[in-house]
Order: C-alpha cells, then structure tokens, then sequence
C-alpha cells in the first residue's frame, strides 16, 4: 500500500502548513492516503490523525520522528514535512522503490558536521522529503537512532547520522532530483518542471512560485537556477546565478522575477 505521512509537534506554525502541504497533495493526487502522526487535535484535509506523546524538546522531537517513519501504515510510503508544497503528483517517487530502498534528495548544505571515515562525495540527505519501504528504514532505524544518541549532545539533529547510517547499511539508495525536494530559498538548480517546493512560506507565496518553477519555455530551464530569498548563517548568502546569454533569456527571467515578487516592480 502507497501513502504520504507526516510528523508534526507542538503546534506553532506548523498547524497551517500542514493543512496548507496537505491542500496541495489533495489537489495533485486526490486518491492517495495521508496519515498525520501530532500530538495535537488537529483536523483538515488526511484519512488519518493518530495521536503522539508530545516531544520534550526539539532533540526528543528528531528521535521520536524517526521511530514514526517507521510506524507507517503504507509499505510504500512518502513522508513530507510541514513545510512542503506539492506543485504536480509524484507518483514517479514509488516508481523508484520498485528498485530502490529510499528515495531521498542531497542537503543543500551538503556536509553539516564532518564524519571520519564517509568522503565528503557523499553528502547529507534532507530528511524533510524522503520516500521508503517501511521494511528498509526499520531495519536502518536502530543504527540511526544510536548514531543520534550518541552524538544528540553536540549535535541535536538527525541528518549527519543518517548519512552515516546510510554510508554503512547495504540499503539501496536512490537519489532524487532537486525537481523533487526544491529549497527556492537556497542555492540549488533545476531544469526540469518542480514537483515539490520545500521551504517555510505562505500558500501564496508558494503558488507564485510554482507559476514560475512550472514555466513552458524549455530554454527557461536553463536560464533561471535559483531564487534567493534569505542569507543563511555561516554558509553566507545563497547568491543568484543566472544565464543572461540572450535578451528572449533576459525577458523571460524578468516577467518570471515580476510574478514571483510582485512588491518589488
């Protein structure tokens, strides 16, 4: 069975960007089951709310989403987090399990805490956007979750030890396009039709995006790599780079920047 999951805590605003991911799923995909795990009362557009203790804090809210990853009611199964938008229905994501074990994209920040012994060829994965055989992850989960007890007091967040898990299992891993776990708000690229925007933003913020990430120019695919919206810590300012070859290039990109950021024409 096939379905999309999603873990969420302690409220915030996260509530209204659940319903506004879930909103987006029903709208591509109105068929396919969606299964919230909260410790909140919550309601909108899912088949299913099942109720979870409530994290202590954000290093018990990691551990406890891992350990519901692999609580999934769907052996097929695709977990977003509150902060995505489905832009076009992903079926092609399970396609991949039927050679694949996981389906997951590489960080945008590529290696967060140096780990001896994994090259620094193989990156972080975002765990934001992961697709999986439920089989496969609880049988990774128990390396996982030591890697995360053992490091939690330097580090209270999961994506290093389950690149290092990962780096040591014999799962089968295939990785997914930016298209498919798009973060406009850093550097990235795409040039293919967006399938899934990953970022914290408004329900309209993320249509205006996707009007542009969904373009019918071909030769845009090329032109425009990135958006950036926000700098980001000791990684510096995301920067924008740009194919401006030709003025048809230059107009496209401009009409597209003016429908993504209407207050600044």
């Amino acid at each position: 069975m096939t379905g999309i999951i999603y873990v969420i805590a302690d409220g915030g605003n996260a509530r209204d960007e659940l319903v506004v991911s879930a909103r987006s799923v029903r709208r591509t995909m109105p068929d396919i089951p969606i299964t919230v795990f909260s410790d909140l009362d919550i309601s909108g557009p899912f088949d299913e709310v099942r109720l979870i203790r409530r994290p202590r804090n954000t290093t018990d809210f990691f551990r406890l989403r891992t350990e519901l990853l692999c609580d999934s009611p769907y052996e097929r199964t695709l977990h977003l987090d509150t902060d995505t938008y489905v832009v076009r229905e992903v079926s092609a994501v399970f396609d991949l399990l039927d050679r694949f074990d996981i389906a997951i994209a590489h960080d945008t920040h590529r290696i967060a805490v140096p780990i001896p012994g994994i090259p620094e060829s193989y990156p972080e994965f975002n765990a934001g956007v992961i697709a999986y055989r439920a089989q496969a992850l609880r049988a990774l989960s128990p390396t996982w979750l030591a890697l995360y007890d053992q490091h939690v007091e330097g580090v209270s967040y999961d994506q290093p030890w389950l690149r290092q898990a990962l780096y040591e299992s014999e799962l089968r891993v295939a990785t997914l396009p930016p298209e498919f776990n798009f973060r406009f708000h850093l550097a990235g690229f795409y040039n293919l039709p967006v399938a899934i925007l990953h970022a914290h933003a408004s329900e309209s913020e993320f249509e205006s995006v996707a009007r542009v990430a969904t373009d019918l120019y071909p030769e845009f695919w090329s032109s425009y790599v990135h958006y950036d919206r926000q700098f980001w810590g000791p990684h510096g300012s995301a920067r924008k780079l740009l194919d401006l070859r030709d003025r048809w290039s230059r107009r496209r990109l401009a009409r597209a920047l003016r429908r993504l950021f209407p207050s600044h024409r």
